[in-house]
């Protein structure tokens, strides 16, 4: 015989239900809440400064859209820089009437050749001090209309920001013109002009602007009396005349 489920009143039987769970159980303690939402901050804090440290390091590393550094040694640099010293150095040397006008055409890959292969030798050869020699390496500049962008990359450590400066054309009170030195800038940081001159001058005075003359041995003296500057190129025009000795 089958056993009778049914209940007393003549219904069926039903299982009485789950007992609920205790969730009280199942939740960690108010300390280790508090060290897990301290530790969710604590990397999330991380991660911002991480993240903030790269762009910062990325601003300061970033490099113009001209900058390629050349190899002076190479070749193919080396002759090129050559050819352009013997050229340049033909016409300033040249033997012309007083005063005359005339013109010398350079591009900006004439000079960053000269810049890469000859620059450091003569450099030396006129004394000049080999940390001013050392911050100038791997110099290259830049032609756009009325701004020459002159850009160096100093040895500063783990970071050597590619320090670019702008230099403007004006005349100066001997005819000649002289470039200005108007704003610098590290990475996309723009950087006073002062601090520039105190962290490689070496304490040295440091004019902003370079009066564009050139002495000659024979007692001559070229001056660049027009600069005109365009998309990666320039045109000087220039007088040589006989200095006068007192």
């Amino acid at each position: 015989m089958k056993p009778d489920h049914r209940t007393a009143e003549g219904g069926c039987a039903t299982n009485p239900p789950p007992a609920p769970a205790d969730k009280s159980v199942a939740q960690p303690p108010p300390a280790v809440r508090r060290k897990r939402w301290l530790k969710r901050i604590l990397l999330s804090l991380l991660a911002i400064v991480l993240i903030a440290v790269f762009v910062l390091w990325w601003m300061i590393s970033a490099k113009p859209d001209y900058w390629h550094v050349l190899d002076g040694s190479h070749a193919e640099v080396r002759t090129a820089g050559e050819r352009v010293e013997q050229t340049v150095s033909s016409l300033i040397t040249r033997v012309r009437p007083t005063d005359q006008s005339w013109q010398l055409p350079l591009s900006d890959k004439n000079i960053n050749h000269w810049l890469a292969a000859r620059m450091p030798n003569w450099l030396a050869n006129q004394n000049i001090d080999p940390s001013i020699i050392a911050v100038l390496r791997h110099a290259q500049v830049h032609c756009e209309p009325d701004r020459l962008l002159l850009a160096v990359q100093p040895d500063l450590g783990v970071v050597s920001p590619v320090i670019e400066l702008t230099l403007v054309p004006r005349p100066s009170d001997s005819g000649a013109v002289e470039l200005y030195v108007k704003s610098a800038k590290a990475g996309v940081f723009d950087v006073p002009i002062d601090t520039i001159i105190e962290k490689f001058a070496n304490n040295r005075s440091v004019p902003r602007e370079l009066t564009l003359e050139v002495p000659l041995k024979d007692g001559r003296e070229v001056q660049v009396t027009d600069l005109g500057l365009t998309d990666s190129a320039m045109m000087l025009t220039c007088t040589t005349r006989r200095v006068s000795r007192r």
